[in-house]
């Protein structure tokens, strides 16, 4: 990888509403049913693992990604010209930017969708070299309102429950 990337981890209350739910529902399946034994070491556990739950966190993990302008317009990152170059300096590197970062015109409508396109190599890049490499491990992309939650559940120090992340706007 050739950008950064940032990670978050956060806890969540352990969903045993959910859990129970799945339970239940189980319980009315035919092949349960029709098998008295298996019904119930089920019920059995619906009965004690809620109380087993009780208090435990989630750790959940979140991988950050993202494409400034700059990186669009710097097509060619394996050969610097001299002028990138210097944009690498520290501390007054940032100076050199302006020099370097408009060598074709874009509207803003290309602008986003070349970063639009970025994103989504980045993203998949994270996933077939990062995600799938680790055992256990599972991505989805969030929307803009279920970041929004977590970002409110961080700032506000108390978790927000929605059945659906769109009913929180």
């Amino acid at each position: 990888l050739d950008y950064s990337l940032k990670f978050h981890a956060t806890t969540r209350s352990f969903p045993v509403e959910a859990l129970l739910t799945q339970i239940d529902t189980r319980l009315d399946d035919d092949n349960v049913s029709a098998n008295p034994i298996f019904e119930e070491l089920l019920t059995e556990y619906r009965e004690q693992r809620p109380q087993e739950l009780d208090g435990t966190q989630q750790i959940r993990y979140f991988i950050g990604v993202q494409v400034s302008p700059l990186a669009v317009y710097n097509r060619y990152q394996d050969e610097y010209s001299p002028a990138e170059k210097l944009t690498q300096l520290p501390v007054i590197g940032f100076l050199f930017n302006p020099f370097v970062t408009r060598r074709e015109k874009l509207t803003d409508a290309e602008l986003r969708a070349k970063m639009f396109r970025e994103l989504d190599n980045r993203v998949q890049a994270v996933e077939t070299e990062l995600i799938q490499n680790a055992t256990g491990w599972s991505s989805r992309r969030l929307s803009t309102v279920e970041l929004f939650l977590l970002t409110m559940d961080f700032w506000n120090g108390e978790e927000h429950s929605y059945d659906q992340a769109a009913n929180a706007v």
